[in-house]
């Protein structure tokens, strides 16, 4: 998971892992776009298990639901 944050961090705009908290080198990275990532990821790892849920077309209709908000 630690590697899907750092990716979802570089898509974000954040380019120097190893210059945590120097706050020159956050300038180009949007907070807004890595909590969406992040946002995104959780639901579709909520959908997965959704889906895996033992109730057929009502769990996918659940986990559709769940993806749609991201």
């Amino acid at each position: 998971m630690s590697d899907e944050i750092i990716e979802m961090a570089r898509q974000a705009g954040y380019k120097h892992p190893d210059a945590v908290g120097q706050c020159e080198d956050f300038a180009y990275f949007n907070l807004e776009v890595f909590a969406k990532l992040v946002e995104k990821r959780k639901c579709q790892e909520l959908a997965r298990k959704i889906q895996a849920m033992p109730f057929g077309d009502t769990a996918e209709s659940f986990a559709i639901w769940v993806l749609e908000q991201a």
